[in-house]
């Protein structure tokens, strides 16, 4: 296969530069993505178990869904509100130990505060 010089380096194109509004979102995506979330969760793994961390973090889904349903006007039903409500349902029942069990109380919040960002 012969790759065409021509069609490699584009000179005509227009270039999209990022807007000032478009800097404010890099810039809370950066903030939130590449610092806040990964220190509390961190922080948070390292004062729960294994096992209740795993379980939370299946709350991701539930707030990417509500992210893109709330920011993007994506489309949400029932089934899918039926969906989160059972995840929420069940990470909630699975991570609670009778007793107190092994971990801190600031744990868990801070592994599910991790999951929005």
């Amino acid at each position: 296969m012969v790759l065409d010089a021509r069609w490699v380096f584009v000179t005509d194109a227009p270039v999209a530069r990022p807007t000032a509004r478009d800097w404010t979102w890099i810039g809370a995506a950066i903030g939130l993505g590449g610092v806040v979330g990964p220190v509390a969760l961190m922080y948070g793994l390292t004062l729960t178990t294994a096992a209740s961390a795993a379980l939370l973090l299946d709350l991701e889904a539930v707030l990417t869904a509500l992210l893109g349903w709330f920011l993007f006007k994506e489309d949400f039903d029932r089934r899918i509100a039926l969906g989160m409500r059972v995840i929420i349902a069940g990470a909630t029942l699975l991570t609670v130990t009778p007793g107190g069990g092994q971990g801190s109380v600031l744990g868990s919040p801070l592994v599910e505060a991790a999951c929005p960002c």
